[in-house]
């Protein structure tokens, strides 16, 4: 199956020779399930239905392109309205596909879940497309009264409760991130008064609580809302990191460092999975620090840099012992001996190597077999593929491989692009690589729930803002797949990000993700002069583990692309990256 695209393109060609017209038809049909875009496959798909001739062949062609494109469904069933309305808006026609949105949510005929997605969907134009948070959350308060319309459902009751909850506590955060904290403070009260409520769900709102007095400085009342949800019994994972992190930490922030280090220990003895206790290890070694164990610290420092060298906290673990980064040892591996890959390689066959090698990777069972088929996947430029079969060894064996795999897991593909932007705005190839890394994974054509595209992951509207000063011709969104436009659209955003916060990197990256209003917030009421502590304040969870992974890829690059060993850079959280 690897090799039937080029098949494909072959007997396409052939019948263009010919003029057969229903085997062209035929053949794009197929080839637009190949193509990595989705814009590119109903591209095909319309070009196909163009050429077909037999009506048996067009009626099929035309059933396949309203799977790829539900919007070309002339007369769309109930249960199809909610795929066309997404389709709508992927083509970015907004306005059709809210319209279609809330009249699905407010039909009285659609199911519960029917209702939620809806109106999620409309929520989250509001936010992502508009820009405006604040009808954001008043969409949410919509879809709250809606859900009012299931509680006296039997068949329903427990779904009707869930969302309930979760869409509650979601409106009482929004009303906390437009600073009107008494307001979410009365929402919350209401769901702890509430009989129908979990454990679960209680230790939520007292988490959630406990967050926002934490914001104000006002530790007592956190810790007292912290410890209510510890003592619930909570059997969402996530939650309970949140909830035992949150009550450790701010013990550690009000410098009850005794009774934190205890909460640290604590906690590291109910959580399972190894990464998850990075976190509080580090910060129980720095919290033994403050006691004055020093030997407790150091030996877990140690064993942070040791087994998590590639890791923030195993950096961070670094940097705090004042000990260099080695320069990364060159990769010496056995390649298997895959005469078809090997051949793909040497006739420089990329698309079909690439398609060979997703074909073989789900086959190789041990951590032997991966390592030895790792290197191929830059030679097809499959970067992403390269990463999802590395981190599926053991996370116990890939720590051993970690070192020698540098320039496969932190690669740098589009190179001589990267460096002509580097040089073009004066900022480090390294950090461009950062970014890129977290953003798309080397993936030129996707695109996220956010509507960013690329391998920057920028959206129209911040391309069309940029485009002159950037140097690029920029028409439409699907430019942004070009990896020359997003480079250089996106080093010059990262650019003006570092002269607007004049070179703080917390702040630039963090703004690179969330708003720059609320970047600027959080430096107002959260940051006391230690930058480690201001990342793990950062109080939206995706903003705060993306300026440390950003942080983490910026290190393992520098060291990837070094020829000599360097310390953890002196004052680096305001030193402007460049090479």
């Amino acid at each position: 199956p690897w090799a039937k695209e080029d098949f494909l393109m072959a007997a396409l060609q052939r019948s263009r020779e010919f003029g057969l017209r229903d085997h062209q038809a035929k053949f794009l049909g197929e080839l637009a399930f190949y193509q990595d875009i989705r814009e590119d496959q109903v591209k095909y798909m319309l070009k196909a239905l163009e050429l077909a001739e037999d009506q048996g062949l067009k009626d099929k062609l035309f059933e396949k392109l309203t799977v790829l494109s539900p919007k070309y469904i002339k007369e769309p069933k109930p249960e199809q309205l909610f795929d066309v309305a997404r389709d709508y808006e992927r083509y970015r026609e907004f306005e059709k596909a809210t319209g279609m949105f809330r009249a699905i949510g407010q039909d009285t005929s659609s199911s519960i879940d029917e209702v939620v997605k809806a109106y999620e969907r409309l929520a989250m134009s509001w936010k992502v497309q508009k820009r405006d948070n604040v009808k954001y959350r008043m969409i949410l308060e919509e879809l709250l009264v809606q859900l009012n319309l299931f509680q006296d459902k039997e068949d329903v009751k427990d779904k009707y409760l869930k969302y309930f909850f979760e869409y509650k506590t979601l409106i009482a955060r929004r009303y906390w991130t437009e600073n009107n904290r008494s307001k979410a403070h009365k929402i919350l009260d209401e769901i702890l008064a509430d009989e129908r409520a979990t454990q679960t769900q209680l230790a939520h709102a007292y988490w959630l609580k406990g967050e926002i007095h934490s914001e104000l400085n006002h530790f007592k009342k956190s810790i007292e809302n912290y410890k209510s949800a510890f003592e619930k019994e909570i059997d969402d994972n996530d939650l309970f990191l949140k909830v035992s992190w949150a009550y450790a930490w701010t013990l550690y922030l009000q410098k009850q460092y005794d009774d934190s280090a205890k909460a640290f220990e604590n906690a590291i003895t109910r959580i399972k999975d190894p990464i998850d206790q990075l976190r509080y290890k580090f910060w129980l070694a720095r919290t033994y620090g403050k006691i004055k164990q020093k030997t407790k610290s150091r030996e877990i420092y140690m064993d942070l840099l040791t087994h998590s060298p590639q890791h923030y906290y195993g950096i961070m673990a670094r940097s705090e012992m004042g000990i260099e980064f080695p320069v990364a040892p060159e990769l010496k591996n056995k390649l298997a001996e895959d005469y078809t890959i090997m051949w793909l390689k040497a006739l420089t066959e990329k698309q079909m190597g690439k398609s060979y090698l997703e074909n073989k990777t789900p086959v190789l069972k041990n951590t032997e077999e991966k390592i030895s088929y790792l290197p191929y996947f830059s030679t097809v430029d499959w970067y992403e593929g390269a990463l999802k079969l590395y981190f599926s060894i053991p996370s116990d064996e890939r720590y051993k491989l970690a070192d020698s795999y540098l320039p496969i897991v932190f690669p740098s593909p589009f190179r001589d692009l990267v460096k002509k932007a580097s040089r073009k705005f004066k900022i480090s190839s390294s950090f461009i690589y950062s970014i890129m890394r977290q953003e798309s994974a080397f993936d030129p054509e996707v695109r996220s729930w956010a509507d960013a595209f690329g391998l920057l992951q920028l959206t129209p509207e911040r391309a069309e803002q940029l485009k002159t000063r950037a140097g690029v011709r920029y028409k439409t969104y699907t430019d942004l797949y070009d990896p020359q436009t997003n480079i250089y659209l996106g080093a010059r955003l990262l650019k003006d990000l570092q002269i607007q916060f004049k070179n703080r990197f917390i702040e630039y990256v963090g703004s690179y993700n969330a708003s720059e209003k609320a970047i600027m917030h959080w430096k107002k009421t959260r940051f006391n002069g230690d930058h480690l502590e201001f990342i793990e304040r950062i109080p939206y969870d995706e903003t705060r583990k993306y300026v440390k992974l950003v942080l983490r890829n910026y290190i393992n690059y520098k060291r990837s692309l070094s020829n000599k060993p360097f310390m953890f850079p002196k004052n680096f959280f305001y030193t402007r990256l460049t090479d």
